[in-house]
Protein backbone atom coordinates (compact mmCIF):
# COMPACT_ATOMS: atom_id res chain seq x y z
CA UNK A 1 0.00 0.00 0.00
CA UNK A 2 2.29 2.37 0.98
CA UNK A 3 4.69 1.39 -2.01
CA UNK A 4 1.81 2.42 -4.07
CA UNK A 5 1.88 5.83 -2.53
CA UNK A 6 5.57 6.42 -2.67
CA UNK A 7 5.50 5.89 -6.37
CA UNK A 8 2.17 7.74 -7.35
CA UNK A 9 3.54 10.69 -5.51
CA UNK A 10 7.40 10.05 -7.70
CA UNK A 11 5.12 10.70 -10.52
CA UNK A 12 3.79 13.32 -9.60
CA UNK A 13 6.90 15.22 -8.78
CA UNK A 14 8.10 13.94 -11.84
CA UNK A 15 5.44 15.12 -13.45
CA UNK A 16 5.62 18.67 -11.85
CA UNK A 17 9.26 18.88 -12.81
CA UNK A 18 8.60 18.70 -16.59
CA UNK A 19 5.13 21.10 -16.47
CA UNK A 20 7.19 23.68 -14.70
CA UNK A 21 9.39 24.29 -18.44
CA UNK A 22 5.97 25.37 -19.81
CA UNK A 23 6.09 28.15 -16.88
CA UNK A 24 5.86 31.16 -18.76
CA UNK A 25 2.50 29.86 -21.06
CA UNK A 26 0.36 27.83 -18.70
CA UNK A 27 -1.45 29.07 -15.11
CA UNK A 28 -0.19 27.66 -11.63
CA UNK A 29 -3.39 25.64 -11.57
CA UNK A 30 -3.13 23.53 -15.26
CA UNK A 31 0.67 23.13 -14.04
CA UNK A 32 -0.12 21.38 -11.07
CA UNK A 33 -3.45 19.27 -12.44
CA UNK A 34 -1.70 17.93 -15.49
CA UNK A 35 1.47 17.08 -13.59
CA UNK A 36 0.43 13.29 -12.40
CA UNK A 37 -0.62 12.11 -16.35
CA UNK A 38 2.87 14.26 -17.70
CA UNK A 39 5.03 12.00 -14.86
CA UNK A 40 3.18 9.00 -16.12
CA UNK A 41 3.24 9.63 -19.60
CA UNK A 42 7.29 9.89 -18.61
CA UNK A 43 7.30 6.47 -16.91
CA UNK A 44 5.95 4.81 -19.61
CA UNK A 45 8.23 6.63 -21.95
CA UNK A 46 11.22 5.30 -21.08
CA UNK A 47 10.21 1.70 -20.59
CA UNK A 48 8.87 1.86 -24.07
CA UNK A 49 11.96 2.99 -25.38
CA UNK A 50 13.74 0.12 -23.23
CA UNK A 51 11.46 -2.32 -24.80
CA UNK A 52 11.94 -0.89 -28.60
CA UNK A 53 15.62 -1.07 -28.44
CA UNK A 54 15.75 -3.83 -25.93
CA UNK A 55 17.56 -2.77 -23.75
CA UNK A 56 18.76 -4.05 -20.15
CA UNK A 57 15.50 -4.33 -18.08
CA UNK A 58 15.36 -4.22 -14.79
CA UNK A 59 13.60 -1.67 -12.01
CA UNK A 60 17.61 -0.17 -11.02
CA UNK A 61 17.91 0.77 -15.00
CA UNK A 62 14.06 2.28 -15.17
CA UNK A 63 14.69 3.93 -11.64
CA UNK A 64 18.48 5.72 -12.45
CA UNK A 65 17.02 6.72 -15.88
CA UNK A 66 13.84 8.54 -14.74
CA UNK A 67 15.91 9.85 -11.54
CA UNK A 68 18.48 10.92 -14.37
CA UNK A 69 15.45 12.63 -16.45
CA UNK A 70 14.46 13.86 -13.31
CA UNK A 71 17.65 16.02 -12.27
CA UNK A 72 18.18 16.99 -15.76
CA UNK A 73 14.70 18.77 -15.45
CA UNK A 74 15.33 20.49 -12.35
CA UNK A 75 18.74 21.91 -13.76
CA UNK A 76 16.70 22.96 -17.12
CA UNK A 77 14.14 24.88 -14.87
CA UNK A 78 16.64 26.31 -12.31
CA UNK A 79 18.82 27.61 -15.19
CA UNK A 80 15.13 29.11 -16.78
CA UNK A 81 14.31 30.21 -13.29
CA UNK A 82 11.02 28.41 -13.77
CA UNK A 83 10.77 27.82 -10.42
CA UNK A 84 10.97 30.90 -7.49
CA UNK A 85 10.57 31.07 -3.56
CA UNK A 86 7.30 31.67 -4.02
CA UNK A 87 6.54 28.28 -5.62
CA UNK A 88 7.53 26.37 -2.10
CA UNK A 89 4.73 26.67 -0.48
CA UNK A 90 2.39 25.98 -3.65
CA UNK A 91 4.62 22.82 -3.61
CA UNK A 92 4.32 21.82 0.08
CA UNK A 93 0.38 22.12 -0.52
CA UNK A 94 0.02 20.35 -3.44
CA UNK A 95 2.91 17.54 -1.64
CA UNK A 96 0.52 17.44 1.04
CA UNK A 97 -2.60 17.07 -1.11
CA UNK A 98 -1.49 14.41 -2.82
CA UNK A 99 -0.07 12.87 -0.42
CA UNK A 100 -3.13 12.89 1.73
CA UNK A 101 -5.44 11.77 -1.15
CA UNK A 102 -2.94 8.75 -2.54
CA UNK A 103 -3.43 7.42 1.29
CA UNK A 104 -7.04 7.89 1.14
CA UNK A 105 -7.34 5.78 -2.12
CA UNK A 106 -5.00 3.35 -0.85
CA UNK A 107 -6.70 2.54 1.92
CA UNK A 108 -10.34 2.68 0.67
CA UNK A 109 -9.12 -0.02 -2.35
CA UNK A 110 -12.69 -0.41 -4.59
CA UNK A 111 -11.69 -1.58 -7.37
CA UNK A 112 -12.83 -2.94 -10.19
CA UNK A 113 -12.04 -6.08 -12.36
CA UNK A 114 -13.43 -7.46 -15.67
CA UNK A 115 -11.61 -10.18 -17.90
CA UNK A 116 -9.60 -7.58 -20.02
CA UNK A 117 -8.62 -5.99 -16.55
CA UNK A 118 -7.11 -9.64 -15.33
CA UNK A 119 -5.56 -8.97 -18.61
CA UNK A 120 -3.80 -6.11 -18.29
CA UNK A 121 -2.49 -7.46 -15.13
CA UNK A 122 -1.27 -10.57 -16.40
CA UNK A 123 0.31 -8.42 -19.25
CA UNK A 124 2.44 -6.17 -16.89
CA UNK A 125 3.41 -8.94 -14.83
CA UNK A 126 4.76 -10.88 -17.78
CA UNK A 127 6.80 -7.62 -18.45
CA UNK A 128 8.49 -7.29 -14.85
CA UNK A 129 9.08 -10.85 -14.81
CA UNK A 130 10.47 -12.02 -18.48
CA UNK A 131 11.35 -8.31 -19.28
CA UNK A 132 9.63 -8.65 -22.44
CA UNK A 133 6.66 -8.68 -24.46
CA UNK A 134 3.73 -11.83 -24.41
CA UNK A 135 2.96 -12.85 -27.79
CA UNK A 136 -0.41 -13.61 -26.83
CA UNK A 137 -2.03 -10.31 -24.79
CA UNK A 138 0.00 -7.88 -26.48
CA UNK A 139 -2.34 -7.61 -29.50
CA UNK A 140 -5.33 -7.47 -26.22
CA UNK A 141 -4.64 -4.21 -25.32
CA UNK A 142 -2.28 -1.05 -25.97
CA UNK A 143 1.50 -1.30 -24.31
CA UNK A 144 0.96 1.83 -21.76
CA UNK A 145 -2.09 -0.02 -20.21
CA UNK A 146 0.41 -2.70 -19.49
CA UNK A 147 3.58 -0.70 -18.48
CA UNK A 148 1.11 0.60 -15.97
CA UNK A 149 0.84 -2.57 -14.11
CA UNK A 150 4.41 -3.53 -14.75
CA UNK A 151 5.25 -1.09 -11.61
CA UNK A 152 3.76 -3.93 -9.61
CA UNK A 153 6.36 -6.52 -10.16
CA UNK A 154 8.80 -3.46 -9.70
CA UNK A 155 8.00 -2.15 -6.40
CA UNK A 156 6.49 -5.33 -4.68
CA UNK A 157 2.58 -4.69 -4.80
CA UNK A 158 0.20 -6.88 -6.82
CA UNK A 159 -1.59 -4.30 -9.00
CA UNK A 160 -1.50 -0.64 -9.44
CA UNK A 161 -4.91 0.12 -8.22
CA UNK A 162 -4.37 3.96 -6.50
CA UNK A 163 -3.50 5.43 -10.12
CA UNK A 164 -7.16 5.34 -11.68
CA UNK A 165 -8.99 7.38 -8.67
CA UNK A 166 -6.00 9.98 -8.62
CA UNK A 167 -6.27 10.15 -12.58
CA UNK A 168 -10.41 10.49 -12.21
CA UNK A 169 -9.76 12.99 -9.81
CA UNK A 170 -6.99 15.13 -12.09
CA UNK A 171 -9.25 14.61 -15.19
CA UNK A 172 -12.32 16.62 -13.23
CA UNK A 173 -10.03 19.28 -11.67
CA UNK A 174 -8.67 20.19 -15.03
CA UNK A 175 -11.93 19.67 -16.95
CA UNK A 176 -13.67 22.03 -13.64
CA UNK A 177 -10.93 24.99 -14.58
CA UNK A 178 -10.64 25.11 -18.32
CA UNK A 179 -14.34 25.53 -18.24
CA UNK A 180 -14.14 28.40 -16.22
CA UNK A 181 -11.33 29.85 -17.25
CA UNK A 182 -10.27 29.36 -20.72
CA UNK A 183 -9.49 32.37 -21.37
CA UNK A 184 -8.47 34.04 -18.71
CA UNK A 185 -6.09 32.22 -16.62
CA UNK A 186 -4.31 34.70 -14.78
CA UNK A 187 -7.75 35.74 -13.23
CA UNK A 188 -9.86 33.85 -11.04
CA UNK A 189 -12.71 34.67 -9.01
CA UNK A 190 -15.70 33.44 -7.68
CA UNK A 191 -18.93 34.59 -10.01
CA UNK A 192 -21.38 33.03 -12.20
CA UNK A 193 -18.93 31.40 -14.34
CA UNK A 194 -17.71 29.58 -11.42
CA UNK A 195 -21.03 28.27 -10.13
CA UNK A 196 -21.87 27.14 -14.30
CA UNK A 197 -18.59 25.11 -14.65
CA UNK A 198 -18.95 23.31 -11.36
CA UNK A 199 -22.68 22.69 -12.41
CA UNK A 200 -21.72 21.29 -15.36
CA UNK A 201 -18.59 19.12 -13.51
CA UNK A 202 -21.29 17.83 -11.36
CA UNK A 203 -23.19 17.13 -14.15
CA UNK A 204 -20.60 14.76 -15.86
CA UNK A 205 -19.61 13.23 -12.25
CA UNK A 206 -23.45 12.14 -11.58
CA UNK A 207 -23.09 9.61 -14.08
CA UNK A 208 -22.61 6.14 -12.14
CA UNK A 209 -20.42 4.60 -15.51
CA UNK A 210 -18.09 7.84 -15.02
CA UNK A 211 -17.42 7.53 -11.02
CA UNK A 212 -17.07 3.14 -11.64
CA UNK A 213 -14.36 4.32 -14.45
CA UNK A 214 -12.48 5.85 -11.79
CA UNK A 215 -12.19 2.73 -9.57
CA UNK A 216 -12.23 0.32 -12.84
CA UNK A 217 -8.88 -1.19 -13.57
CA UNK A 218 -8.71 -0.44 -17.38
CA UNK A 219 -7.85 1.93 -19.67
CA UNK A 220 -10.99 3.92 -20.70
CA UNK A 221 -11.08 6.55 -18.56
CA UNK A 222 -7.29 7.63 -18.97
CA UNK A 223 -7.42 6.99 -22.49
CA UNK A 224 -10.15 9.95 -22.59
CA UNK A 225 -8.35 12.26 -20.46
CA UNK A 226 -5.43 11.96 -22.50
CA UNK A 227 -7.19 12.54 -25.84
CA UNK A 228 -9.10 15.20 -24.23
CA UNK A 229 -5.90 16.65 -23.11
CA UNK A 230 -4.65 16.08 -26.89
CA UNK A 231 -7.65 17.99 -28.69
CA UNK A 232 -7.58 20.94 -26.11
CA UNK A 233 -4.23 21.84 -25.84
CA UNK A 234 -4.04 22.19 -29.42
CA UNK A 235 -7.47 24.13 -29.43
CA UNK A 236 -5.81 26.64 -27.07
CA UNK A 237 -2.81 26.72 -28.92
CA UNK A 238 -5.00 28.07 -31.87
CA UNK A 239 -6.84 30.73 -29.81
CA UNK A 240 -3.92 31.85 -27.36
CA UNK A 241 -0.86 31.07 -30.09
CA UNK A 242 0.83 29.96 -27.38
CA UNK A 243 3.48 27.01 -28.22
CA UNK A 244 3.60 25.23 -24.40
CA UNK A 245 -0.20 23.89 -25.63
CA UNK A 246 0.91 22.55 -28.82
CA UNK A 247 3.68 20.80 -26.34
CA UNK A 248 1.29 19.23 -23.90
CA UNK A 249 -1.16 18.33 -27.01
CA UNK A 250 1.48 16.39 -28.15
CA UNK A 251 2.38 14.47 -25.55
CA UNK A 252 -1.05 13.58 -24.69
CA UNK A 253 -1.59 12.43 -28.40
CA UNK A 254 1.24 10.17 -27.58
CA UNK A 255 0.21 8.68 -24.52
CA UNK A 256 -3.51 7.90 -25.89
CA UNK A 257 -1.68 6.10 -29.44
CA UNK A 258 -0.51 3.86 -26.74
CA UNK A 259 -3.33 3.12 -24.77
CA UNK A 260 -5.09 1.03 -26.80
CA UNK A 261 -4.96 -0.52 -29.52
CA UNK A 262 -7.41 1.26 -31.79
CA UNK A 263 -5.67 4.49 -29.64
CA UNK A 264 -3.55 4.98 -33.25
CA UNK A 265 -6.72 5.31 -35.50
CA UNK A 266 -8.45 8.08 -33.67
CA UNK A 267 -4.93 10.16 -32.90
CA UNK A 268 -4.55 10.30 -36.39
CA UNK A 269 -7.96 12.56 -36.66
CA UNK A 270 -6.13 14.90 -34.26
CA UNK A 271 -3.14 14.87 -36.68
CA UNK A 272 -5.29 15.63 -39.70
CA UNK A 273 -6.61 18.35 -37.76
CA UNK A 274 -3.21 19.82 -37.06
CA UNK A 275 -1.68 19.52 -40.92
CA UNK A 276 -4.86 20.90 -42.05
CA UNK A 277 -4.80 24.18 -39.71
CA UNK A 278 -3.08 27.35 -41.38
CA UNK A 279 -2.52 29.14 -38.43
CA UNK A 280 -0.33 26.96 -37.28
CA UNK A 281 3.55 26.92 -38.43
CA UNK A 282 5.09 24.04 -40.44
CA UNK A 283 7.89 24.08 -37.82
CA UNK A 284 5.76 23.35 -35.48
CA UNK A 285 3.49 20.16 -37.24
CA UNK A 286 6.80 18.88 -37.87
CA UNK A 287 7.67 18.25 -34.45
CA UNK A 288 4.69 17.64 -33.50
CA UNK A 289 3.37 15.01 -36.21
CA UNK A 290 7.21 13.46 -36.61
CA UNK A 291 7.70 12.86 -33.10
CA UNK A 292 3.84 11.08 -32.83
CA UNK A 293 4.36 9.52 -36.53
CA UNK A 294 7.91 8.26 -35.92
CA UNK A 295 7.45 6.55 -32.52
CA UNK A 296 4.09 5.07 -33.77
CA UNK A 297 5.05 3.85 -36.84
CA UNK A 298 8.69 1.97 -34.90
CA UNK A 299 6.50 0.84 -32.48
CA UNK A 300 3.54 -1.23 -34.89
CA UNK A 301 6.75 -2.45 -36.54
CA UNK A 302 8.46 -3.97 -34.32
CA UNK A 303 4.93 -5.78 -32.94
CA UNK A 304 4.99 -6.85 -36.72
CA UNK A 305 7.47 -8.63 -36.43
CA UNK A 306 6.71 -10.18 -32.78
CA UNK A 307 3.31 -11.19 -33.53
CA UNK A 308 2.48 -14.19 -34.43
CA UNK A 309 1.43 -14.89 -38.07
CA UNK A 310 -1.70 -16.28 -36.88
CA UNK A 311 -5.01 -13.74 -38.17
CA UNK A 312 -7.06 -12.46 -35.09
CA UNK A 313 -10.95 -11.33 -36.09
CA UNK A 314 -11.31 -8.61 -33.58
CA UNK A 315 -7.53 -8.07 -32.07
CA UNK A 316 -4.07 -6.39 -33.42
CA UNK A 317 -2.58 -8.58 -35.91
CA UNK A 318 0.78 -8.64 -38.00
CA UNK A 319 -1.03 -7.18 -41.21
CA UNK A 320 -3.06 -4.64 -38.98
CA UNK A 321 0.14 -3.72 -37.15
CA UNK A 322 1.89 -3.07 -40.25
CA UNK A 323 -1.31 -1.29 -41.77
CA UNK A 324 -0.84 0.96 -38.56
CA UNK A 325 2.58 2.01 -39.31
CA UNK A 326 2.21 2.74 -43.14
CA UNK A 327 -0.58 5.13 -41.81
CA UNK A 328 1.36 6.96 -40.15
CA UNK A 329 4.90 7.03 -42.32
CA UNK A 330 2.02 8.09 -44.87
CA UNK A 331 1.09 10.97 -42.78
CA UNK A 332 4.28 12.11 -42.12
CA UNK A 333 5.72 11.93 -45.75
CA UNK A 334 2.22 14.05 -46.81
CA UNK A 335 3.37 17.12 -44.27
CA UNK A 336 6.37 16.80 -45.50
CA UNK A 337 5.06 17.52 -49.38
CA UNK A 338 2.11 19.75 -47.95
CA UNK A 339 3.91 22.59 -48.96
CA UNK A 340 3.74 21.60 -52.61
CA UNK A 341 1.81 24.04 -54.14
CA UNK A 342 -1.13 21.59 -54.92
CA UNK A 343 -1.03 19.91 -51.80
CA UNK A 344 -0.60 23.14 -49.83
CA UNK A 345 -4.30 24.22 -51.53
CA UNK A 346 -5.60 20.82 -50.81
CA UNK A 347 -5.21 20.10 -47.06
CA UNK A 348 -7.25 22.81 -45.89
CA UNK A 349 -9.70 20.40 -46.78
CA UNK A 350 -8.11 17.52 -45.24
CA UNK A 351 -10.77 17.25 -42.51
CA UNK A 352 -13.63 17.15 -45.01
CA UNK A 353 -11.76 14.48 -46.88
CA UNK A 354 -11.29 12.60 -43.64
CA UNK A 355 -15.00 13.00 -43.21
CA UNK A 356 -16.14 11.32 -46.68
CA UNK A 357 -13.83 8.32 -46.01
CA UNK A 358 -14.91 7.89 -42.96
CA UNK A 359 -18.76 8.14 -44.01
CA UNK A 360 -17.99 5.68 -46.64
CA UNK A 361 -16.49 3.00 -44.53
CA UNK A 362 -19.21 3.30 -42.01
CA UNK A 363 -21.78 2.88 -45.48
CA UNK A 364 -19.75 -0.33 -45.83
CA UNK A 365 -19.35 -1.55 -42.52
CA UNK A 366 -23.77 -1.38 -42.36
CA UNK A 367 -24.40 -3.02 -45.98
CA UNK A 368 -21.37 -5.76 -45.10
CA UNK A 369 -22.46 -6.60 -41.09
CA UNK A 370 -25.58 -4.87 -40.79
CA UNK A 371 -27.19 -7.97 -42.82
CA UNK A 372 -27.50 -11.59 -41.88
CA UNK A 373 -27.11 -14.27 -44.54
CA UNK A 374 -31.23 -14.34 -43.77
CA UNK A 375 -31.59 -11.06 -44.63
CA UNK A 376 -32.12 -9.97 -41.25
CA UNK A 377 -31.37 -6.38 -40.14
CA UNK A 378 -28.86 -6.81 -37.59
CA UNK A 379 -27.86 -3.53 -37.32
CA UNK A 380 -30.96 -2.43 -35.87
CA UNK A 381 -30.57 -4.67 -32.86
CA UNK A 382 -26.93 -3.44 -32.67
CA UNK A 383 -27.84 -0.07 -32.38
CA UNK A 384 -30.41 -0.47 -30.22
CA UNK A 385 -28.24 -2.75 -27.68
CA UNK A 386 -26.21 0.61 -28.19
CA UNK A 387 -28.81 3.03 -27.21
CA UNK A 388 -30.43 1.23 -24.69
CA UNK A 389 -27.04 0.98 -23.06
CA UNK A 390 -26.22 4.58 -23.24
CA UNK A 391 -29.44 5.66 -21.42
CA UNK A 392 -30.39 2.68 -19.57
CA UNK A 393 -28.13 -0.07 -19.10
CA UNK A 394 -24.50 1.11 -20.00
CA UNK A 395 -24.74 2.85 -16.31
CA UNK A 396 -24.96 6.33 -17.26
CA UNK A 397 -27.92 7.21 -16.60
CA UNK A 398 -29.31 10.38 -17.93
CA UNK A 399 -25.82 11.63 -19.09
CA UNK A 400 -25.72 11.20 -23.04
CA UNK A 401 -29.48 12.10 -23.15
CA UNK A 402 -28.22 15.91 -21.67
CA UNK A 403 -24.82 15.91 -23.29
CA UNK A 404 -26.47 14.93 -26.82
CA UNK A 405 -29.33 17.22 -26.60
CA UNK A 406 -27.09 20.28 -25.24
CA UNK A 407 -24.76 19.48 -28.23
CA UNK A 408 -27.21 19.38 -30.72
CA UNK A 409 -28.44 22.80 -29.56
CA UNK A 410 -24.96 23.96 -29.40
CA UNK A 411 -24.67 23.39 -33.01
CA UNK A 412 -26.88 26.28 -33.23
CA UNK A 413 -25.59 28.75 -30.82
CA UNK A 414 -22.87 31.53 -32.25
CA UNK A 415 -19.59 29.54 -32.91
CA UNK A 416 -16.55 30.03 -31.05
CA UNK A 417 -13.21 30.59 -32.27
CA UNK A 418 -11.78 27.32 -34.03
CA UNK A 419 -14.66 25.38 -33.21
CA UNK A 420 -13.89 23.05 -36.25
CA UNK A 421 -11.44 21.60 -34.22
CA UNK A 422 -13.73 20.52 -31.82
CA UNK A 423 -16.26 19.06 -34.87
CA UNK A 424 -14.25 17.35 -37.10
CA UNK A 425 -12.52 14.90 -33.97
CA UNK A 426 -16.42 14.24 -32.74
CA UNK A 427 -18.17 13.13 -35.65
CA UNK A 428 -14.67 11.53 -37.21
CA UNK A 429 -14.78 9.76 -34.06
CA UNK A 430 -17.98 9.15 -33.25
CA UNK A 431 -18.45 7.59 -37.56
CA UNK A 432 -14.67 5.34 -36.55
CA UNK A 433 -16.55 4.41 -33.32
CA UNK A 434 -19.04 3.18 -35.14
CA UNK A 435 -17.25 1.28 -37.34
CA UNK A 436 -14.87 -0.20 -35.11
CA UNK A 437 -18.05 -0.91 -32.27
CA UNK A 438 -19.93 -2.98 -35.29
CA UNK A 439 -17.02 -4.80 -36.58
CA UNK A 440 -15.68 -6.09 -33.18
CA UNK A 441 -19.27 -7.22 -32.00
CA UNK A 442 -19.56 -8.96 -28.83
CA UNK A 443 -22.89 -7.04 -28.17
CA UNK A 444 -24.47 -7.02 -24.86
CA UNK A 445 -27.14 -5.21 -22.16
CA UNK A 446 -24.73 -3.67 -20.01
CA UNK A 447 -21.69 -2.21 -19.07
CA UNK A 448 -20.00 -4.33 -20.40
CA UNK A 449 -20.65 -4.25 -23.48
CA UNK A 450 -17.21 -2.92 -25.55
CA UNK A 451 -19.02 -0.16 -27.11
CA UNK A 452 -20.29 1.21 -24.49
CA UNK A 453 -17.15 1.33 -22.32
CA UNK A 454 -15.54 3.03 -25.55
CA UNK A 455 -18.31 6.19 -24.74
CA UNK A 456 -16.24 7.22 -21.82
CA UNK A 457 -13.15 7.86 -25.06
CA UNK A 458 -15.29 10.80 -25.92
CA UNK A 459 -17.76 11.93 -23.06
CA UNK A 460 -15.27 14.36 -22.00
CA UNK A 461 -14.91 16.11 -25.03
CA UNK A 462 -18.07 16.28 -26.11
CA UNK A 463 -19.40 17.42 -23.21
CA UNK A 464 -16.83 20.13 -22.78
CA UNK A 465 -17.69 21.30 -26.05
CA UNK A 466 -21.55 21.81 -25.36
CA UNK A 467 -20.65 22.70 -21.87
CA UNK A 468 -18.20 25.82 -23.51
CA UNK A 469 -20.94 26.60 -26.33
CA UNK A 470 -23.10 27.08 -23.54
CA UNK A 471 -20.93 29.03 -21.30
CA UNK A 472 -20.08 31.33 -23.77
CA UNK A 473 -23.28 32.09 -24.71
CA UNK A 474 -24.41 33.24 -21.72
CA UNK A 475 -21.73 34.72 -20.39
CA UNK A 476 -20.20 36.31 -23.81
CA UNK A 477 -17.77 38.26 -21.85
CA UNK A 478 -15.88 35.86 -20.83
CA UNK A 479 -14.83 35.09 -24.44
CA UNK A 480 -11.65 37.20 -23.80
CA UNK A 481 -7.56 36.02 -24.30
Amino acid sequence: MISQVFFVLFLGILGLNFMFLFRKGLSTINIYVLSLPMGLFLWEFIILIILIFELPFDVYAIISLNLLLFTILTLINFNKKNIAKRDLKCFFIYLFSFSFVSVFFSIFNYSILSDDSWKLLIGGKYIDTYNNLSRSLIPLGGIYSYIIQSSGGFFGFDYLYVLFPLMALSSSLFYFYNLYSPFKEKNVALNREFYFSLFSVFILLSSYFVLFNGYYLHSNLIYGFYSFIALYGLWRRLISGDRSWLIISAVALLSSSFLRMEGPLFSLIIIIVLISNKHIKFQEKLYYVGANSLLVAVWYIKLFFILSDQPSKYYLNRDRALLIAVLYLLTFIVLLLSQQRILNRLKQHFPLIMLYFLSIGWTIVMLTKGLTIKGKLLILERYGIFIVNAVKYGGWGILWVAVMALFVVGLALKRIKNESVYLYYIFSFLLLYNCIHIIRGGWRLDWGDSGNRMLMHIIFTISFYAFLKFKMALFPKSYVK
